[in-house]
């Protein structure tokens, strides 16, 4: 009897490890979502500053 209990907690930590480390790497998902985000925001902006640059040159 004790081995079906054990068994049956063995099982419930198979289900709960998944569940918990995909709580524990949400925000690690968030931030490196908000580093790309920023990453993406500073090369438009890096862009946008040499396209300004080559049209007052050219002007």
């Amino acid at each position: 009897m004790s081995q079906t209990i054990d068994l049956n907690v063995l099982a419930d930590l198979f289900t709960l490890i998944p569940l918990l480390g995909g709580l524990a790497a949400y925000p690690l998902w968030r931030f490196d979502r908000r580093c790309q985000r920023e990453e993406r925001d500073r090369m438009a902006s890096v862009r946008a500053y040499v396209a300004n640059r080559h049209y007052e040159r050219k002007s």
